[in-house]
């Protein structure tokens, strides 16, 4: 794990880890060297992620634009991915596993409070609080 810091520039972006830091004491961690635009929010209590922030190209999303844009990963439960991924705003994930993440552009395609909403319902699926836990190991 690496202490160095990348300063993320969508204002959405710095919100939603302001937000991790304030209601749960996360900070970001920097696990990659050779992708410094990239980090995960981590549950202490359990050790699982809960979010992975990174810099990706749109089209790699499925969209038609080639710009770079700042996602997030978040667990989901499976049931409610079929219900809300319209690969638009909401795609099933794309740097995890589709069936229990998604991944949403933090470019204000989707309003700041819905996804601070999912990124608490993400945290309480790593912690255990909702859902069962074991459906979503995703760190190693």
């Amino acid at each position: 794990m690496s202490n160095r810091q990348y300063e993320f520039k969508n204002e959405q972006t710095r919100a939603l880890l302001a937000c991790a830091r304030e209601r749960f004491g996360d900070e970001p961690e920097f696990l990659w060297i050779n992708i410094p635009d990239a980090a995960v929010l981590r549950c202490p209590e359990t050790g699982q992620w809960y979010a992975l922030i990174m810099t990706a190209q749109k089209s790699s999303l499925g969209a038609f634009e080639d710009e770079t844009t700042e996602t997030i990963d978040l667990i989901c439960d499976p049931d409610e991915i079929e219900k809300i991924a319209d690969e638009k705003k909401i795609f099933r994930g794309k740097n995890m596993n589709p069936r229990h993440w998604i991944t949403i552009c933090t470019d204000n395609s989707l309003d700041t409070e819905e996804i601070l909403r999912r990124l608490g319902d993400s945290h309480d699926f790593a912690s255990g609080k909702r859902g069962t836990l074991d459906a979503f190991r995703c760190s190693g």
